[in-house]
């Protein structure tokens, strides 16, 4: 007791005089040794600044009462924590030596499979990400934020990946690799914690496998980062709630504090953690008639969430607020169609479907997973809330701010979403038995045929997997090479729509750009041969509706290069009618 006494003694020593270092030192000077350029809003910089110190004195201040107290008592088992109601499983012991060893196998061959084609074209969003945040300095980057493109925890991260390696697609992705590769790991942990080994095994060969994991495992943006942080918090959620100590209350917050930092859309999970607790506390404590201090202990995790989160935004919160004005203002650009919840349920489905192959293996997904969803209702409610509350909580808010219904701001659920449907093929496996004759239903293992049903599902997806690397994301060195290789000297090459910032920022710099149609009709009028590239049809047809009308009535598609991101094909067009179409799906 007293050495650990000492240890906060120590600790709180420390914590003290480097926030009296920090907050002592003259603001400007930090900012300037950030070699932050004397033209940027100095104004913001020092409120962010102000705001770093004040978040500093506040966390320390707070630490040093959690490791304070908790080297004078010590916490005990408290009946909430004690899974009185069947909520969730008991805990797990540790994997065996066995199970170690089959895991580390399993990430090898994850990792051969995300290394396949990591360098092949960056997408949009990933030019964007590399041109605008990790090519800055780290120290700009670290106390600038433009807009809610950058995911800044994996720029930072991938700052120094490209400082390292050197700039290429592959250290642009590698932090998204590591991040996949540490989500299927974390995955593994978390289901043993809420079902059976079996199920956990399965579940963790189907992510390792999934053809959206390796995708996204691939792309040099924040959504693996920001899985593998809210899979971390999750499980240490459950062990706050099982058994609380002033380290796994840190480690959680910190957990989720990184998620937000990469993502904002890792507050839908945590707002549904603080709604899980509070249900679970009014159901055990009968509407807080019995609560103990122990019980509050959660309360201290999120507490220390939005601390922890303060801090690291603190020095672009200035930025950020005034990025989200832009953003959800009523000028702000919108593809109308991508707002609709419709439209992103149906991109929803067409993603069951490249994940599984054909639309009718989507659709036998999708009814697996409403069988798992079931059985975890009756069993484990809190995979079904875990599940469905951020995925509730996350609609509604996209609703209300009118934000694009992308998919990929629910990608963090997919661990939790590979349990249901796994749950699924065992709750299939028992309805067939209840189908079979009584004669040979005794001899019918239902673990056998759930595990037989989920390994058909996992070779459906490993199968589609060879279509991740058919085509980079969006090919837009082919269609360089294709205007290359049939264009002549005199004909003029354009880009136009969201095709040309990658062209003119990353691709083909010395391409002309085409913003107006008032542009568009003046090059046409020159009689000349003219190659036109434009990307996301449906954006152009959104925001650009006169210049896609002319394109449609006055060039020809010459060439479409299909990518792996749904509705990302570059379209090469020509107004030569001379030119043979060669368009291909």
């Amino acid at each position: 007791m007293t050495n650990r006494i000492n240890k906060s003694i120590l600790f709180s020593i420390i914590a003290v005089i480097a926030i009296i270092c920090i907050s002592l030192m003259p603001s400007l000077k930090i900012i300037q040794s950030f070699a932050i350029p004397v033209t940027s809003d100095i104004n913001r910089l020092l409120t962010g600044m102000s705001l770093f110190k004040v978040g500093l004195i506040i966390n320390g201040f707070v630490l040093f009462l959690l490791f304070y107290k908790s080297s004078r008592s010590t916490n005990v088992n408290n009946p909430l924590y004690n899974n009185p109601s069947g909520i969730y499983k008991d805990i797990n012991s540790k994997p065996r030596f066995k199970s170690s060893i089959a895991l580390v196998l399993l990430l090898v061959i994850a990792a051969l499979l995300r290394l396949r084609g990591i360098n092949s074209d960056l997408w949009y969003d990933e030019v964007l990400t590399l041109v605008e945040f990790v090519r800055l300095p780290f120290g700009q980057l670290l106390t600038s934020y433009i807009d809610q493109n950058n995911h800044v925890f994996y720029s930072l991260l991938s700052n120094i990946s490209v400082s390292v390696f050197g700039e290429s697609p592959g250290a642009l992705r590698l932090p998204a690799l590591l991040f996949g590769l540490a989500s299927i790991w974390v995955l593994y942990n978390l289901a043993r914690n809420l079902t059976d080994d079996r199920e956990a095994w399965l579940a963790t060969i189907l992510i390792t496998l999934s053809y959206h994991h390796v995708w996204f495992s691939q792309n040099a943006r924040g959504y693996t980062g920001l899985l593998f942080c809210t899979l971390s918090g999750t499980c240490l959620f459950i062990k706050v709630l099982r058994k609380a100590s002033t380290v796994s209350c840190i480690i959680y917050a910190a957990f989720m504090a990184l998620g937000i930092y990469t993502h904002l859309t890792s507050v839908f999970l945590l707002v549904s953690h603080i709604i899980i607790y509070c249900f679970i506390l009014l159901k055990h404590t009968n509407f807080l008639k019995n609560v103990t201090s122990s019980d509050w202990w959660p309360v201290k995790s999120f507490i220390l969430v939005g601390l922890f989160t303060f801090q690291l935004y603190s020095l672009i919160l200035p930025q950020v607020i005034n990025s989200f004005q832009g953003r959800l203002g009523e000028g702000a650009l919108r593809v109308e169609a991508w707002t609709n919840p419709i439209w992103g349920l149906f991109e929803a489905v067409k993603g069951l479907s490249i994940s599984f192959g054909t639309i009718l293996g989507g659709v036998i997904a999708l009814l697996l997973f409403g069988a798992g969803l079931i059985s975890y209702a009756r069993s484990n409610q809190i995979v079904i809330w875990l599940l469905l509350i951020p995925l509730l909580i996350g609609t509604i808010t996209l609703i209300i701010a009118h934000l694009h219904f992308y998919p990929r701001f629910f990608f963090f659920l997919l661990g939790i979403g590979f349990l249901v449907l796994v749950r699924g093929t065992t709750e299939s496996a028992r309805l067939f038995q209840l189908l079979l004759p009584k004669k040979l239903s005794s001899y019918f293992s239902v673990r056998k045929a759930g595990t037989l049903f989920a390994s058909i599902i996992i070779v459906a997806s490993f199968i589609t997997l060879a279509n991740n690397y058919r085509y980079p994301k969006q090919d837009y060195s082919g269609a360089l090479a294709y205007i290359k290789e049939n264009c002549k000297d005199s004909d003029l090459v354009v880009s136009v729509g969201m095709a040309m910032y990658p062209f003119e920022k990353y691709y083909a710099p010395e391409w002309e750009t085409i913003k107006t149609l008032d542009a568009l009709n003046e090059i046409l009028s020159d009689n000349k041969t003219i190659w036109l590239v434009y990307i996301f049809q449906d954006h152009m047809e959104s925001l650009y509706p006169e210049i896609m009308s002319s394109i449609n009535q006055d060039f020809t598609v010459a060439k479409k290069f299909p990518g792996t991101l749904n509705g990302g094909s570059v379209y090469v067009c020509v107004n030569d009618k001379s030119q043979r179409l060669n368009t291909y799906f």
